[in-house]
């Protein structure tokens, strides 16, 4: 019942690839990686990084006795092992140099009915859940760039999709909850839930079809002691009480 008062947050986290593909991205926004337009002789595969500044400091005294036709220019390329053997990992190799991917961190559970919406909003390519609480989402970096999309409208339409997310299950339970009532009380509560902000509140709808509602941003005592008495006059003369659900 506690977690069914917390206020619903969602926090957005720049994605780091494990492979740090992107991580000059993520700590320097805004820079522009040099383009290096040397022609390259001989290629020599390393897992070292640094591989190559080592060979040029070691080659430094025999370079300069050899001719720029016959000197070696090395490259290190990284691989990784996959299912399907070596692969040797390029600039193609990366996806995050063709997606834009953010991890979303959300208090609540990231149910399945949820993540089929998010994955309708505009502008979201692909959803990896990672978590309980939190989901991977893709965007497309070409159509980012060229401004066929736009980040902060993508990210709003998201959030405001999860937060005004009605799951399936709840959602039924609360129509079967109603079924005593007529369809214009139904109606009227429903249109009620719509307007509620607050993270904390209780609809109480007497056998008359009468509704009353209490809201609190937390629970407080005060809450607390209107929440008793509406439980009190509901187990002497009926009528139901809806309270927030976890979506």
């Amino acid at each position: 019942m506690v977690r069914d008062m917390v206020e619903k947050k969602i926090v957005w986290e720049k994605w780091i690839d494990p492979l740090n593909s992107n991580i000059d991205e993520v700590e320097y926004p805004g820079h522009n990686a040099p383009a290096y337009d040397q022609e390259k002789h001989t290629e020599f595969l390393s897992l070292d990084p640094n591989f190559e500044e080592k060979m040029m400091d070691e080659d430094a005294d025999y370079a300069e006795d050899v001719s720029p036709e016959k000197q070696l220019i090395y490259n290190p390329t990284r691989i990784v092992s996959t299912g399907h053997g070596f692969v040797s990992l390029t600039e193609h190799s990366y996806a995050s140099k063709h997606f834009d991917f953010w991890t979303l961190h959300y208090n609540h559970d990231i149910t399945k009915d949820l993540l089929e919406a998010i994955e309708k909003c505009e502008g979201v390519e692909t959803m990896n859940p990672l978590t309980r609480y939190r989901v991977r989402i893709g965007l497309n970096r070409p159509l980012l760039k060229s401004g066929s999309f736009n980040l902060n409208e993508i990210r709003k339409n998201v959030e405001d999709c999860i937060l005004n997310f009605s799951d399936k299950n709840s959602l039924a339970e609360e129509i079967k909850e109603l079924l005593m009532f007529d369809k214009e009380t139904i109606d009227y509560v429903k249109s009620v839930k719509k307007q509620i902000k607050e993270a904390n509140w209780a609809i109480y709808v007497l056998p008359n079809g009468r509704v009353e509602t209490i809201l609190a941003s937390e629970s407080t005592k005060t809450f607390n002691e209107k929440l008793e008495l509406l439980n009190k006059t509901k187990n002497m003369i009926g009528g139901k009480i809806l309270r927030p659900t976890a979506k």
